[in-house]
């Protein structure tokens, strides 16, 4: 039950209570009217005392929740920490040379890329990749890798498409 209703039913049942006591008390003996207010305040207390006791009960539910709250507080900032040293061995890790090396050897590949001739430069985990591309899948296919390798956070696109046909025409 709530504390809202057990705080209106201990009134309402006090209200009651000297009511039906006013209308008796009319007809009944001093000795009568003593001990029935004596049962009514009995009651009374009874009545607070089981209200106490539910706001008692509310008050431990209460702070049971805020240790709950604060324990999963304290374990989302554990977990926050986590996070951000895990970041920071990644940061570590992938140096800007070593991603780099990475995507030059994979971006220089003559089995993905013949006919192609794609520079990779790498600042503070920003790939640029600049160069000539035969086509358009051949440079998705280049901005792909380079942005799906772990420790890049972001790649700029600097290629040209060039075509064999220019490539061979510019070389008669």
């Amino acid at each position: 039950m709530k504390f809202g209703t057990t705080v209106r039913l201990f009134f309402l049942s006090l209200v009651v209570t000297v009511a039906a006591g006013s209308i008796t008390a009319c007809s009944q003996s001093p000795q009568e009217k003593y001990e029935h207010a004596n049962k009514e305040l009995q009651q009374a207390q009874k009545n607070r005392d089981q209200a106490q006791k539910e706001v008692d009960e509310k008050k431990e539910d209460l702070a049971k929740s805020q240790k709950k709250l604060n324990q999963s507080v304290d374990n989302l900032q554990a977990v926050q920490q986590k996070v951000h040293q895990a970041s920071q061995a990644v940061n570590k890790t992938f140096s800007d040379d070593l991603l780099f090396r990475t995507l030059q050897g994979k971006l220089v590949n003559k089995d993905n890329f013949d006919h192609s001739a794609i520079s990779v430069a790498v600042h503070d985990r920003v790939v640029t990749l600049s160069g000539s591309v035969p086509d358009k899948e051949t440079q998705q296919r280049a901005l792909k890798i380079a942005l799906s390798q772990t420790g890049v956070e972001q790649v700029i696109d600097h290629l040209q498409i060039k075509s064999l046909a220019n490539n061979q025409s510019d070389g008669d």
